[in-house]
């Protein structure tokens, strides 16, 4: 038996952004000593965008191919997806394939995206929370925006998401950029609870073009505008949940679930 783990995530076109993912490397190889570490970028967009620079990233399968080549019996693959939306579909669909053609590998396993486990978005939220860098006064909410998903099932396990930042003592919400018209409605919810000062939060692995350009900002278009023309003080924090160490332990702990399991069989 020879195990490799393989750590999906849709990525980022910012290398700024990206060095969270050296960081989450790093404590993988702190804590799973000698296991071989694979990453691949699930989003086609990026990929496109970083070879347009000469920077190539794998796919999902040029991955798991590669895992193959250097002789992996027993692959784990990490999914830092937040729900099941496209890019997790299609990150399954090629493991399945993988463990389908010719048994190319003994055996796979694969997480599943952070948000269908109710203990752990709770785990989540809460590490995020303490990590806010601001005292929290009478007045202030939190407002988390992930990407969202066109996804029925995505979209199931966002409001979820947000129904369980909102039985917290705090004002605590999770938007989502897709549908955009969820953005409305978050807004509301924040002048509903008497929100007057609003900490705007990246719920998303590594805080890249989206949350930089689409999150935060003074364009028309941004959230950040939206909040302060709503009449509300606006604090960006742009930092990825892949930056914060509570978070970090969840994923470390889903990666030794899936080594169990492989050694299992």
């Amino acid at each position: 038996m020879k195990l490799g783990l393989l750590i999906a995530t849709a990525g980022t076109s910012c290398a700024e952004a990206a060095q969270v993912f050296c960081g989450f490397d790093r404590s993988i190889a702190e804590r799973f000593d000698g296991l071989p570490r694979y990453w691949a970028y699930t989003s086609s967009g990026v990929r496109r965008k970083l070879a347009a620079k000469g920077e190539g990233v794998d796919d999902p399968v040029q991955a798991l191919a590669r895992m193959r080549e250097d002789g992996v019996t027993h692959a784990a693959v990490l999914s830092l997806h937040m729900a099941p939306g496209m890019e997790y579909s299609e990150l399954k669909d090629a493991v399945i394939g993988a463990s389908d053609r010719d048994r190319e590998f003994e055996r796979t396993t694969i997480s599943a995206p952070l948000l269908s486990c109710s203990d752990d978005v709770d785990k989540m939220v809460s590490a995020l929370l303490d990590s806010i860098p601001a005292d929290v006064a009478q007045g202030d909410g939190v407002l988390f925006v992930a990407h969202g998903s066109r996804r029925a099932e995505a979209q199931e396990h966002y409001r979820a998401a947000d129904a369980a930042c909102r039985r917290l003592d705090r004002p605590v919400f999770l938007g989502t950029m897709i549908p955009q018209a969820n953005r409305g409605e978050m807004l509301w919810a924040c002048h509903e609870a008497g929100v007057r000062r609003v900490f705007l939060v990246p719920f998303m692995i590594a805080a890249g073009f989206s949350a930089r350009e689409e999150i935060a900002g003074t364009g028309v278009e941004t959230w950040q505008t939206a909040v302060e023309a709503a009449g509300m003080t606006c604090c960006p924090v742009l930092r990825g949940v892949g930056e914060c160490e509570g978070v970090v332990d969840v994923w470390l702990d889903r990666v030794q679930a899936l080594l169990n399991d492989l050694e299992r069989a």
